[in-house]
Order: structure tokens, then C-alpha cells, then sequence
């Protein structure tokens, strides 16, 4: 937690504040709902906001990976971070 705070942070999450945790709870929302609606234009709104508010997450993670990486080893870590993602949503099918 102290190491999460003293973190550099992008300005996005600076201004913000909150972006990822109202990108990723309003996600939560979403899915909450999901099973309330059976109509499937309702279910079309819900998995759009869905991937709105998630994109809020993602953005400001990527943000903040290009803030606090040197110039040396961004490719570096860009690549392990671009990895780990793709591995995550494979292993999740």
C-alpha cells in the first residue's frame, strides 16, 4: 500500500482521481445488472458501458506504466506488460 502511494502517478489519475476504481466499479454495476435485463438491447447498453467503464481502467493503467518506465527499458516492459495482459484474456477462454 505505501509503495502503491508513493508511486509516481499520470496526470490523468491525478486530475481524476478516482478513474480506475469508478471505471472498474461501474463495470461491476454492469454485470450486476445484467441477469435483471432479459431484453437483448438492454444487455447491447449494458456490455457498451461495460466496456466504456473498463476502458477507463485500462487507460489510465497504460498511463501510468509510460509515466514512471525510463526511455532504456520501456520496450521492456511494455512487451512483459503486453504478455501478461494477452496471457490473462487467453487464459480466461
Amino acid at each position: 500500500s505505501y509503495v502503491l502511494h508513493t508511486m509516481p502517478k499520470p496526470t490523468i489519475a491525478m486530475v481524476n482521481g478516482h478513474a480506475v476504481g469508478a471505471g472498474l466499479g461501474l463495470a461491476l454495476a454492469g454485470v450486476l445488472l445484467m441477469p435483471v435485463f432479459r431484453d437483448l438491447v438492454a444487455w447491447f447498453v449494458l456490455r457498451f458501458g461495460i466496456g466504456l467503464a473498463l476502458t477507463m481502467a485500462w487507460v489510465v493503467g497504460e498511463t501510468w506504466i509510460n509515466t514512471v518506465v525510463t526511455e532504456q527499458n520501456r520496450g521492456r516492459v511494455l512487451g512483459f506488460y503486453a504478455t501478461a495482459f494477452y496471457a490473462g484474456l487467453a487464459a480466461a477462454r
